[in-house]
């Protein structure tokens, strides 16, 4: 009986053992890897344009690490004022990409020409002092 209770014993450390290796073992895996699958949002900048007022206007695509997500494109504005871009228009040009156009008419007055989109939503058209208009074609705006 008292061998019995020694392999009990005995098993139990070497399963606990195991259990407790394999644990380090991820551990380390989403020390080292966990950042670059976890890693917040990053967004990388196109073309831009500035007015005299320093309002600064650029086309952007933010991509985020989440398995199975898509990158956005959007057309973010950040007012002189303020720190942060506020997104005007979140669109996909799907196989036809180019850069969208992006031109200052005045310091209020703002166009944007986005060419051939499949899919974008609804626009902002005033933003602050800025008054913006966009060009598209091949999709009418929608939230889905």
């Amino acid at each position: 009986m008292r061998l019995f209770v020694w392999f009990e014993w005995t098993a139990f450390a070497a399963s606990t053992l195991i259990i407790l290796y394999i644990a380090y073992g991820v551990g380390v895996f989403l020390y080292v890897f966990g950042p670059d699958l976890v890693k917040p949002c990053m967004i990388a900048h196109g073309n831009f344009a500035k007015n005299g007022r320093g309002d600064l206007v650029e086309a952007q695509t933010r991509d985020c690490a989440i398995i199975g997500s898509a990158a956005e494109d959007r057309i973010g504005l950040r007012l002189a004022d303020t720190e942060d871009f506020i997104a005007l228009v979140y669109y996909d040009q799907g196989p036809n990409l180019r850069e969208p156009g992006l031109r200052w008419a005045d310091d209020d007055h703002l166009s944007v020409d986005l060419g051939e989109v499949t899919w974008l939503t609804p626009q902002i058209d005033h933003l602050g002092r800025v008054t913006i208009s966009y060009t598209y074609s091949g999709a009418e705006p929608s939230l889905e």
